[in-house]
């Protein structure tokens, strides 16, 4: 994993983000390698999210689900066999996946309800950008 807090690319990143530099140079690249990302949910929607920013190169994703895998995801889920994994906690099955498409992001999932960290955790919020 590069480090999030140098300015310089890798070769190995300048190969895997070569179209993106070319659209909007290195200084942004930079910018979203410092960027801090959560996402609430893993659904469809949440799922899509998560492949599409971890592309794109950003530095740390963290994904808030309390959910488990139901029938209803079976639609949405290119990321598990939701049948043969149903009670399982949605995310957590989905990581491998999400890590996958790029391993220089910083990839974390919390499996407590949402209200846990509102109530119990207020400054947890403070450390993203999104």
């Amino acid at each position: 994993m590069s480090d999030n807090n140098s300015n310089k690319l890798s070769a190995e990143e300048e190969a895997l983000y070569d179209r993106q530099l070319r659209v909007w140079g290195k200084d942004a690249q930079y910018k979203l390698r410092q960027s801090s990302i959560l996402i609430y949910r893993l659904n469809g929607l949440g799922l899509e999210l998560a492949k599409n920013l971890c592309l794109a190169g950003i530095g740390s994703l963290t994904i808030i689900d309390d959910h488990q895998l139901n029938m209803s995801d079976i639609a949405t889920s290119f990321t598990t066999n939701v049948e043969a994994n149903l009670s399982k906690y949605r995310a957590l099955e989905a990581q491998e996946t999400i890590q996958g498409f790029n391993p220089h992001v910083k990839l974390t999932i919390y499996t407590k309800p949402l209200q846990h960290y509102l109530t119990q955790e207020v400054n947890f919020f403070q450390s993203f950008n999104v």
